[in-house]
């Protein structure tokens, strides 16, 4: 299951939304993070990333997972919006372009009702290349229309949080 989330939320708000999507699956599937599955050093994790988007970590494994059982876990947070990151923006249009919106796709977590609805063209990336090389990929492969419908059914999906009925598939 690969798990998409913004880097900035607070851990144990992360920890618990997990454990609630892990709750969730009748069979529990190995986890990938980010953000304990790439070593956390700024010239490592910029080396990984200086490719084409395609051969980036992160649609590289969206790709590899299995179709029939895998799973897009999104762990949403109540500091960050998660698609005002771009590369949140990307693994969610690349989950939908292989399958796994809506039908393999777990939502997670609360969502700070104030966030406001922004466009992706507002969402940042902290290295302006890869802003510029995000950007262009997603507007070729989407348009800024499609990408905000998918992204504005992510944000209506009802607040999950632990001990509801609302931590379910899209």
């Amino acid at each position: 299951a690969f798990v998409t989330h913004c880097w900035d939320e607070p851990f144990g708000e992360f920890v618990d939304s997990v454990q609630d999507a892990m709750a969730n699956m009748m069979n529990p599937l190995p986890l990938w993070i980010c953000s304990f599955a790439l070593y956390q050093d700024d010239g490592v994790i910029q080396n990984m990333l200086e490719v084409p988007i395609e051969k980036s970590p992160f649609v590289r494994v969206i790709k590899s997972l299995d179709k029939n059982v895998g799973k897009f876990i999104v762990v949403r947070n109540t500091k960050t919006d998660l698609y005002s990151r771009l590369w949140c923006v990307c693994e969610l249009l690349v989950a939908k372009r292989e399958g796994f919106i809506p039908d393999h796709t777990l939502v997670v977590g609360r969502q700070n009702e104030a966030f406001e609805p922004l466009s992706c063209l507002h969402a940042r990336a902290f290295d302006r290349n890869d802003h510029e090389k995000i950007m262009r990929y997603l507007i070729n492969k989407f348009g800024h229309r499609e990408i905000d419908e998918i992204i504005k059914v992510l944000r209506e999906h009802p607040s999950n949080h632990a001990g509801t009925e609302n931590n379910r598939a899209l």
